[in-house]
C-alpha cells in the first residue's frame, strides 16, 4: 500500500511541474537533502507580460498629452529626443546633421525670403563640351529662376565670389556722395554743377560695374543725369540716359519732386520705348557658358544675341564662376547690332574650386559629391550650393538637379528628360526649376543618403526598426531548455527517492521520509 501511495504522489508531482500552472515547488526534503525555493518563474513572466501589453496600451498617451503642451515644453521635449538620438547614431551620422533638422530647411528659406536672402551659387555641370552647346538654354532656365527669386540672393553672391574687394564698397560710397552734392545744386536750379556732380557718381559706379549687382543706385543716378540734361535744353544726351533708366525699370513712373518739363519728357520717352526697340545686341567670348546680365536682369549665357532692344544706354555684366567678371556700359543705335566680345580671366584663388567641381561629375549624386558641395559652400562662404548635371541621351537632355543646404547639411533633387527644344515654359523643365529654386520639394538629411549607400553595400545590418516585431518580444522563462533540464533532474532525483524507499524496509521501520509541499 505505501508504495502505492509513493508511486501516486510521485505521478501528480511529475504532472504538476509539466504543466505551466503557476505553482512552485516550496520544499523538496530527503532526510538532510533540501531544495529551497525553486521558482518556476511561470506568474513572474505572465505579470511581466501584463505590464507589456498595458504599455503598449498606454503609448499614445504621451501624443494626446503633448498637443496641450506649451511650445516651450515641446521645445525641451524636441531637444531631449534629439540629444538621445544622437547617443544611438551609427559612425556614418557625424556627416550630417539628424533628419529632424533638416525638415527645418525649407522653413529657413521661407523665414529669409522678402530680400532677405540666403546667399546661394550655381554650379553647371556638362559630360561634355557639346552637351554644354546644347543644353545652355537649358541651363539658362534654371540661372534666371534662382535670379529672380526673391527666397535667394543669388546675383550679389556669384558677383562677388572670388574677387571680393573694397573697390566696390568705396565706389558706393563715392557715388552717393557726389549724388547728394549734385541734388543740393539740382534744386538750386544750378543744373550745370549738378550735372558735374551726377556725371562723377556715374564714372564711378561704371568703374565697378563687374561686381555691381544692386542697380537702385545707378538708375537713381542716370535718372538725375537725363533730368538735368533735360533742364539745360539738351534734350540728345538727356535721351539715352532716361532711356537707360526705363531699361532698369521698365515699370516706373516720375512723381513731383521733378519739374514738369521732365516728368512729359519721362512719359514721352516711355511711351515711344517700344517703338525704338529695333537694336540688337550680341555677347560672345570665350569661354562659353557664361552668364549675362542686362540692365541688372539675366538674359542668357554667351554667346548669346538679343534682338529688339531699346535704343539707348545699357549696362552689362558677364559672370562665370573661377573667372573674373567684366561689365560696362553700351550705347545701342537704331537698326544696328552691337558686338560685345569678351576673354574672361581665371582667379587663381578660384583653381581649387574648378577642379573640385569638375571631380564632381565623376561622383554626381553620390555621398561623397554632397560632402563636397557642402564643403565648397564653407569656403565661398554662402548658404546654399545649386549643382545642376547635364548629358546627352538618345537625343534628349537629362537634367539632374541637387540644391544643397550648407548650415542643414540636407539637400533635395530634381530630374527631368528634356527634348532639345525644351524652353522655360516647358512643363517638365518649369517643374524643375520651380521644384529646385521653389520650395515645393523638402529637403533630405545628407546622412540619410550615407545610410543607404552604406545599406545598398552591405556595410550595416538591417536597421532595429525594420525588423520584424516578434524578434523584439521576451522569450518566456517556461520556453528556455534550462530550466525544464532542471525540472527533469528533479522529477528523476524524486522517482528514485521514492522507488527506493518503497521497495526498502518493512512497515514497521522509520526510515527517511518525502514531504512535497506545493504553494507559496
Amino acid at each position: 500500500m505505501r508504495t502505492l501511495v509513493v508511486w501516486l504522489v510521485l505521478f501528480v508531482f511529475s504532472f504538476l511541474s509539466m504543466t505551466p500552472c503557476g505553482f512552485s515547488v516550496a520544499t523538496l526534503r530527503a532526510d538532510d537533502f533540501e531544495l529551497d525555493e525553486l521558482d518556476l518563474g511561470l506568474e513572474e513572466e505572465e505579470e511581466s507580460e501584463e505590464e507589456d501589453e498595458e504599455e503598449d496600451e498606454e503609448e499614445p498617451a504621451p501624443k494626446k498629452k503633448k498637443a496641450a503642451k506649451s511650445e516651450d515644453e515641446d521645445e525641451d521635449e524636441e531637444e531631449s529626443a534629439s540629444e538621445e538620438s544622437e547617443s544611438e547614431e551609427s559612425d556614418l551620422s557625424d556627416i550630417s546633421d539628424s533628419e529632424e533638422e533638416s525638415d527645418q530647411a525649407v522653413k529657413t528659406i521661407g523665414a529669409k525670403s522678402e530680400g532677405a536672402g540666403n546667399k546661394i551659387i550655381a554650379v553647371q555641370l556638362y559630360d561634355s563640351s557639346s552637351t554644354e552647346l546644347k543644353a545652355s538654354k537649358i541651363a539658362s532656365s534654371t540661372i534666371a529662376k534662382l535670379a529672380e527669386s526673391q527666397d535667394y540672393d543669388f546675383l550679389d553672391a556669384e558677383a562677388n565670389l572670388f574677387d571680393k574687394s573694397s573697390a566696390l564698397e568705396k565706389a558706393v560710397e563715392s557715388a552717393k556722395s557726389s549724388l547728394e552734392r549734385g541734388k543740393s545744386f539740382y534744386n538750386d536750379l544750378n543744373t550745370d554743377d549738378a550735372t558735374i556732380r551726377f556725371r562723377n557718381a556715374h564714372r564711378s559706379l561704371e568703374g565697378v560695374l563687374d561686381k555691381l549687382s544692386d542697380y537702385k543706385l545707378l538708375s537713381e543716378v542716370i535718372l538725375y543725369i537725363a533730368a538735368s540734361y533735360k533742364m539745360a535744353e539738351e534734350d540728345s544726351k538727356a535721351e539715352p540716359f532716361m532711356r537707360g533708366y526705363i531699361s532698369i525699370n521698365p515699370d516706373a513712373s516720375l512723381d513731383d519732386s521733378f519739374a514738369p518739363e521732365v516728368v512729359d519728357y519721362f512719359t514721352e520717352i516711355k511711351e515711344d520705348y517700344a517703338e525704338k526697340s529695333n537694336a540688337s545686341i550680341k555677347f560672345s567670348g570665350a569661354p562659353n557658358g557664361a552668364d549675362v546680365f542686362l540692365d541688372g536682369k539675366f538674359v542668357g549665357q554667351t554667346p548669346l544675341t538679343l534682338i529688339r532692344q531699346s535704343i539707348g544706354n545699357h549696362y552689362y555684366r558677364i559672370h562665370k564662376n573661377g573667372f573674373k567678371d567684366v561689365g560696362g556700359v553700351i550705347t545701342l543705335t537704331p537698326k544696328k547690332m552691337t558686338i560685345v566680345d569678351k576673354r574672361l580671366s581665371k582667379i587663381g584663388a578660384a583653381s581649387s574650386f574648378l577642379s573640385e567641381t569638375n571631380a564632381m561629375k565623376s561622383e554626381m549624386g553620390s555621398i561623397s559629391m554632397l560632402r563636397k558641395t557642402t564643403e565648397i559652400a564653407e569656403k565661398l562662404g554662402v548658404d546654399y550650393v545649386l549643382v545642376t548635371y547635364a548629358t546627352l541621351e538618345g537625343g534628349k537632355i537629362k537634367y539632374t538637379g541637387y540644391m544643397v543646404n550648407r548650415e542643414k547639411r540636407s539637400f533635395k533633387k530634381a530630374e527631368a528628360v528634356l527634348p532639345l527644344s525644351a524652353t522655360a515654359a516647358t512643363p517638365e523643365l518649369k517643374n524643375f526649376n520651380d521644384n529646385l529654386a521653389g520650395d515645393s520639394y523638402e529637403y533630405k538629411a545628407i546622412a540619410d543618403l550615407a545610410m543607404e549607400e552604406a545599406g545598398a553595400l552591405g556595410l550595416i545590418e538591417e536597421q532595429p526598426a525594420q525588423k520584424d516585431d516578434k524578434s523584439k518580444e521576451k522569450k518566456p522563462v517556461y520556453k528556455e531548455w534550462w530550466l525544464w533540464t532542471i525540472v527533469g533532474v528533479v522529477v528523476a532525483a524524486g522517482v528514485g527517492v521514492g522507488v527506493y524507499y518503497g521497495t526498502a524496509g518493512s512497515g514497521g521501520s522509520s526510515g527517511p521520509s518525502l514531504d512535497i509541499n506545493f504553494g507559496k
